[in-house]
């Protein structure tokens, strides 16, 4: 406990500071978090190409076909390409390495 003086200011103070007995680092490979990091962001930029090719296909009156097929194509890479996100992403979830150091080995 700090001891104040006459005029209102502390002495002395004391920190006290605890530290765990083991630090604890998961550690994920870089491969797989670099394909999930692009094919997430792969997805999400066709899946906008696929609402717009769908959107101009029901919106025209004459419907034209190069569009539906372009909005299928989008729409189908869109798919594959979330799969292949949730794959990576459970490589990374489930391929982690953990390690552990005691606080009194480390130098």
């Amino acid at each position: 406990m700090a001891k104040v003086n006459q005029n209102g200011t502390q002495t002395d103070t004391t920190v006290s500071v605890s530290l765990p007995d083991e630090v604890s680092v998961e550690l994920v490979q870089a491969n797989p978090l670099r394909h999930y990091e692009l094919y997430g962001a792969l997805a999400a930029l066709l899946s906008s190409f696929a609402t717009g090719f769908a959107t101009a296909y029901f919106t025209t009156k004459p419907k034209e076909a190069a569009l539906m097929w372009s909005a299928l194509a989008f729409s189908t890479l869109t798919v594959l390409f979330v799969i292949l996100t949730f794959i990576f992403r459970s490589k990374i979830f489930h391929g982690s390495v953990k390690k552990k150091i005691k606080l009194n080995e480390f130098k």
